[in-house]
C-alpha cells in the first residue's frame, strides 16, 4: 500500500510561483556542496545541501544515472552522509535520467539503513519511467515519493507535528504500541522488528 505522501504527490498539482510552499522553497539554502570526480576531469556528479525547514535533514541533488556504473561515486558521497545519521535524506530525481537494477537495489540498501538508524528516504521529482520501474520490480510502497521538494516538507512537518505519538497495533502480534516519531525497533511483546514510516504507517522489518 502506497504511502500517504505517494498518494499525496499522485493527486496534487505542481505549485506556482505565487503558492506559499514555493515560496518557502525558494528560500532553502542557496549555497550547496559539489562532489567532482577528480579522474573524470572534474565532473560534478551531485550536490548536497541541508534543509533549514527540517532539522538534521539533507537534500540531494544527482546529476548522473542512478546505475551501476555510477554507484561507486554516488556512494562515496552518500555513505559519508549516512555517517551523520540524518533523519530525512531526500534525493531529487529531478535530473537523473537512468535507474537500473543495481541502482534500485542500492536505493533499497540506502531506505533500510536509512531506517535501522530511525531514519528516512525520500524520493522527489521522479520521472515517470523511473517510478514506472521502481512499481514494476516491487518497491512501490517501500519508498516515500513525492511531486517535489515542497510537497516533501509539507508532508514531513505535517507528519511529525500532527502524526506523532501515536497509539497502533504491531502488525505481527497486534500488540497496543505507543510511537513516538518515525524510525525502526522492536515490539515488546513479540520482538518483531517493525519500521515507523513518516505517514504513521507500520509495517514488518
Amino acid at each position: 500500500m502506497p504511502s500517504k505522501l505517494l498518494a499525496r504527490a499522485g493527486n496534487s498539482v505542481p505549485a506556482t510561483q505565487n503558492d506559499s510552499s514555493s515560496n518557502r522553497a525558494s528560500q532553502q539554502p542557496g549555497s550547496s556542496n559539489p562532489e567532482k570526480n577528480e579522474a573524470n576531469g572534474g565532473r560534478v556528479y551531485l550536490t548536497t545541501e541541508p534543509l533549514q525547514d527540517i532539522a538534521d535533514s539533507v537534500c540531494v541533488h544527482p546529476r548522473c544515472p542512478f546505475d551501476d556504473p555510477h554507484i561507486a561515486v554516488l556512494d562515496a558521497t552518500l555513505g559519508s552522509i549516512l555517517k551523520d545519521r540524518p533523519r530525512f535524506l531526500m534525493l531529487d530525481f529531478s535530473m537523473v535520467d537512468n535507474l537500473d537494477s543495481a541502482g534500485l537495489g542500492y536505493l533499497v540498501a540506502l531506505q533500510k539503513r536509512l531506517r535501522a538508524e530511525n531514519g528516512e528516504l525520500l524520493l522527489y521529482s521522479l520521472r515517470p519511467k523511473l517510478q514506472r520501474f521502481i512499481e514494476e520490480l516491487g518497491f512501490g510502497s517501500f519508498f516515500s515519493v513525492a511531486l517535489d521538494l515542497p510537497y516533501a516538507i509539507e508532508y514531513i512537518e505535517k507528519a511529525v507535528k500532527e502524526v506523532f505519538p501515536i497509539l497502533t497495533q504491531c502488525p505481527a502480534c497486534s500488540a497496543t504500541l505507543s510511537i513516538a516519531q518515525p524510525g525502526r525497533g522492536r515490539c515488546r511483546a513479540c520482538q518483531a522488528i517493525l519500521t515507523v514510516l513518516p505517514d504513521g504507517s507500520v509495517v514488518l522489518g
